[in-house]
């Protein structure tokens, strides 16, 4: 396909997302190249880095796409659940549910490490933290005696458990396999974590 001019430089950004998310989805974070994104698109390389910088910008613009759907899903699923643990263990599942369901976009969000010099948008440390923010909300009714300190502490700890059974699952490295395995041990996580921490 030759090289186009018709497009917006906003609309030439949206294409090259796009772009890059069905290449990431297809063959993973290894796969991408500013190259295959460019033949996806008809443009030549040098048009794609008068968009982005260098292919860290887009990979931080594509992995801000990834967390923005997986905060939309982890909000979803506490539709109609009222109890703290109830909510607690459905950010858990819809969670997993989410990297299983998008695999190589979940990977790639968590696989991608920038060079020291390129740091990080502010924009995009602010998604990293709000599923942490989430899980500090969702404990403070349950743990309403706890500080802020306390909270920040708790919902770390929780995170980052439920966040390593979904990386074991995702890799195979569970003694039990499949996604209902992955989200039974994040609940039995969350409900187990949350009595002690009542006590």
């Amino acid at each position: 396909m030759g090289r186009r001019n018709d497009h917006s430089r906003e609309e030439l950004r949206q294409m090259i997302v796009y772009a890059a998310e069905k290449i990431v989805t297809g063959d993973g974070y290894s796969g991408l190249s500013m190259r295959k994104v460019a033949s996806a698109i008809g443009y030549t390389v040098g048009t794609l880095y008068l968009v982005f910088k260098n292919q860290d910008a887009l990979l931080f613009e594509l992995n801000a796409r990834t967390l923005d759907k997986l905060e939309g899903e982890l909000e979803a699923s506490l539709e109609g659940k009222d109890d703290s643990l109830d909510r607690l263990k459905a950010i858990a599942h819809a969670y997993i549910r989410f990297a299983h369901s998008n695999r190589e976009r979940w990977l790639t969000a968590f696989e991608h490490r920038p060079p020291e010099d390129v740091p990080t948008p502010d924009w995009m440390t602010e998604r990293i933290h709000r599923s942490f923010e989430l899980a500090i909300r969702e404990l403070k009714p349950a743990l309403p005696n706890a500080d802020d300190e306390q909270l920040q502490i708790a919902a770390s700890a929780l995170w980052s458990g439920v966040h390593g059974i979904c990386v074991l699952g995702m890799t195979n490295k569970l003694d039990s396999s499949g996604i209902a395995d992955s989200e039974m041990l994040a609940g039995f996580l969350v409900e187990t974590m949350l009595k002690g921490l009542r006590k």
